[in-house]
């Protein structure tokens, strides 16, 4: 019987992540699995605020996997017990008044809340665990060709744009998709280099699988790095990054990662050098079971 109940959103790449858990000791519910939840508007959200049911008294470990309503956070707790909360985005990603709900929630409720990003397990108080992703992702192989990024627009295009010309200056093949953002206007030129679809988490994976280099270009004031580090990192490719912060942590190889605009190099150097296989050991520390390995001693403290 599972010892381990994980509530996760319906996103692909959180389903591909939580399947590396065992089915014994694990069940996975999906969020849209709970379609007994009415509503979560402002009004749901107010009420599960000033909500003064008792949360379940349970025995098993209770994870919101990338839950960020209070609603179903509320109900999660209610039915099934007091959820210890990943988050896998910034609080700087949510609107102002969820941000305010969210905060507002787990301190009345006293709810255990992890983050990858540390400004906000600092600022917040929150626990801090290293950016994680699937140990299935982790390969032997070396190798590939091209460059590949793949993402929302989010003003990133101009710097995209550049990356990409100085990668065909050193004739590496360039993919990068990127999709257009809603209510932008984009010049004839835009329109070709952009798209309006998305790739399936399937083909992303494939086509990061079969690339040599992987292009991370960092959002505003995020304090933790993309799951594009990490997918760099366990399939053995080459990244370039706009995150400085990249060199502060263990896996870093200047072979490896390229801190594009902060470099005293040259681009052509870095893509000339021998790819340095990073160890077992380090990989394992941005696992999903490293994380929950780290979560169960708080649960029975």
């Amino acid at each position: 019987m599972s010892d381990t109940i994980i509530f996760s959103n319906d996103f692909d790449v959180s389903k591909y992540v939580l399947s590396d858990l065992d089915d014994v000791n694990h069940k996975v519910i999906c969020e849209s699995d709970l379609k007994y939840i009415k509503g979560k508007g402002t009004f749901a959200k107010i009420t599960s605020l000033l909500s003064r049911t008792q949360y379940k008294k349970f025995d098993k470990i209770v994870v919101s996997f990338s839950i960020e309503n209070i609603v179903t956070l509320d109900y999660i707790g209610v039915n099934f017990g007091k959820p210890i909360v990943w988050l896998w985005n910034p609080l700087s990603s949510m609107t102002v008044k969820n941000k305010f709900f969210f905060l507002q929630y787990i301190k009345k409720r006293n709810i255990e809340v992890w983050t990858f990003d540390r400004h906000d397990a600092v600022k917040y108080r929150f626990k801090f665990h290293n950016q994680i992703h699937s140990e299935k992702l982790i390969s032997k192989e070396l190798g590939g060709k091209g460059a590949f990024f793949s993402g929302v627009d989010k003003n990133r295009l101009p710097i995209l744009m550049k990356i990409m010309s100085d990668l065909s200056c050193n004739n590496v093949e360039t993919n990068f998709h990127i999709v257009r953002d809603r209510r932008k206007k984009y010049s004839p030129e835009f329109l070709d280099l952009t798209t309006d679809k998305y790739i399936d988490f399937k083909e992303y994976l494939k086509r990061a699988n079969d690339c040599e280099v992987l292009v991370d270009v960092v959002q505003g004031s995020q304090g933790g790095f993309t799951l594009r580090v990490i997918e760099a990192l366990f399939l053995n490719k080459k990244l370039i990054t706009t995150d400085f912060r990249i060199k502060e942590y263990d896996f870093y190889h200047r072979n490896n990662v390229y801190v594009y605009g902060q470099e005293d190099r040259a681009l052509s150097d870095f893509l000339e050098a021998p790819y340095q296989e990073v160890l077992s050991s380090l990989k394992e520390r941005y696992t999903l079971t490293h994380f929950m390995n780290s979560v169960k001693p708080t649960f029975y403290t």
